[in-house]
């Protein structure tokens, strides 16, 4: 009965020691506090902005580094329209006389010679004379043809009758200067007296655009500073 009773209480230490040496189970880990998650996703957040705005100034760098594109062939022509094109001829193959150019804006359609009397020192110094007859102080005028390539003839000028002695007309008498050839330099200054009574001097020009003529007629103080020689008609 003793050995029974020992034997039981036996068993129960051995049973009670094996309970105690049984493993724990592990504390489950405690949930993560609400501020916890706001900070997590917060710096989520923040992560994600700083991504956007990386892709972003790497954009704007790609734009800056691209390249303009060049303008289209169309507006280089409007631009080339647009440009000062250099001074040419009145017409193709017409060769003009330079001084002329600067003096001959408002000169008649037909002009072939330009005539300016008495010119003013500030024209003259500024106009580089090619050929010089007979020059004095007095009654000074300046010739300057249109075209190259044109014959001026300078000639005095007398009286014949018809033959029955009713009508005067008036006839080169002698050549005093020929210039044969002009060219686009081309400006002959003289000195031609006027006469009251009637013209004793005429100028001739030849082109290849026409031919005309003037008479160095009186006029007093009505005497146009400019006088613009045109081709005879007809």
């Amino acid at each position: 009965m003793k050995l029974k009773m020992i034997l039981a209480m036996v068993l129960a230490i051995v049973l009670l020691a094996g309970c105690s040496s049984a493993p724990k189970k592990e504390e489950s880990k405690p949930a993560a506090s609400e501020s916890s998650k706001e900070e997590s996703s917060k710096k989520e957040e923040s992560s994600s902005k700083t991504e956007v705005s990386e892709e972003e100034e790497d954009e704007e760098e790609t734009v800056e580094e691209t390249p303009e594109e060049e303008a289209p062939e169309e507006e280089e022509e409007e631009e080339q329209e647009a440009a000062p094109q250099p001074e040419t001829s009145e017409a193709e193959g017409e060769a003009v006389n330079h001084v002329y150019r600067q003096v001959g804006k408002d000169a008649p359609e037909g002009t072939l010679l330009i005539l300016i009397n008495e010119p003013d020192e500030a024209f003259l110094y500024a106009t580089r004379v090619s050929d010089e007859f007979d020059l004095t102080t007095l009654d000074r005028v300046m010739l300057i043809p249109r075209y190259e390539h044109s014959s001026i003839r300078l000639w005095t000028l007398k009286t014949e009758f018809s033959d029955d002695g009713e009508t005067a007309m008036q006839v080169h008498d002698e050549m005093l200067y020929e210039i044969e050839d002009s060219t686009l330099d081309t400006v002959l200054l003289t000195s031609i007296p006027r006469i009251e009574d009637s013209a004793r001097y005429a100028v001739e020009i030849t082109t290849p655009h026409g031919d005309g003529e003037y008479y160095f007629n009186f006029y007093g103080d009505d005497l146009p500073q400019i006088e613009y020689i045109e081709a005879a008609k007809g």
